[in-house]
């Protein structure tokens, strides 16, 4: 399946940086446009360098979202390949259980107020 402009997104706001020793990692506020467009976006910004973590929102909550959980997760796990998902506070619990199924244990940390990570040099 490959990707279509869709003309009602007309932008996103996430913050993408390379990391010595890991690859890029995406910080995205809330993905109203998708976390898999905000990964795609990073990952072209980059030249396809591999995705190290996407912390932050992937809104997913509520009813009219969750028919998005599923093929969010798919795209994720064999599109995007990021090496830690870590989704915060409009991902929804339904699509955390979801990534945490597809990510976990080694792949998938939960995101919540007051979370530290420490992304250590591979």
């Amino acid at each position: 399946m490959g990707t279509v402009p869709d003309p009602l997104i007309l932008d996103e706001r996430f913050l993408a940086a390379r990391v010595r020793g890991r690859g890029v990692s995406v910080l995205s506020s809330c993905s109203h446009a998708g976390v898999v467009n905000a990964a795609l976006g990073a990952l072209g910004a980059f030249g396809g360098e591999p995705i190290d973590v996407i912390l932050g929102g992937y809104h997913l909550a509520g009813e009219g979202m969750e028919p998005r959980i599923e093929p969010t997760v798919h795209d994720l796990a064999n599109r995007v390949r990021p090496r830690v998902v870590a989704p915060g506070h409009c991902t929804g619990w339904r699509a955390k259980a979801a990534l945490a199924h597809a990510f976990a244990p080694g792949n998938y940390g939960p995101s919540v107020v007051g979370s530290l990570y420490a992304l250590r040099a591979t």
